[in-house]
């Protein structure tokens, strides 16, 4: 326990995005391109879990990563049904995110069963039928 409380740090940023500060994430398949590419580094984090029969698998780098073409690509476990989370920023710009199910069946991880949780998670953005 820290003497004088938690260590804490203070940000300021404006309320609003300003015009052509926002980034887009295209997916192609199990990849994200980010767009449109801006002059400033791009970084990004993302975390997959994956669903199967024989149990679960999370994959993922939940650390900010240089993505130096612009791109991330998912880390599967190899499963067919899968949650994949993505975050992506650049210095001045807001970071965009998405969650994308791949073939989301009922259960822990994508919710749908009555009286049970929303599910593990954000609710996802997009679902891809594979």
């Amino acid at each position: 326990m820290f003497a004088s409380g938690w260590p804490s740090l203070t940000l300021h940023v404006a309320a609003t995005v300003p015009p052509g500060r926002f980034l887009y994430l295209i997916r192609q398949g199990h990849t994200v391109v980010v767009f449109p590419r801006p002059s400033a580094p791009v970084f990004g984090q993302e975390m997959a879990l994956s669903v199967e029969s024989q149990g679960a698998c999370l994959t993922g780098l939940p650390w900010w990563r240089p993505l130096p073409v612009g791109t991330l690509a998912d880390r599967r476990c190899g499963g067919r049904h899968e949650k994949w989370q993505v975050l992506v920023g650049a210095p001045g710009y807001a970071i965009a995110s998405a969650v994308y199910c791949f073939d989301p069946v009922p259960g822990v991880v994508f919710g749908g069963v009555q009286g049970a949780p929303q599910g593990m998670g954000p609710r996802c953005t997009e679902r891809v039928r594979q």
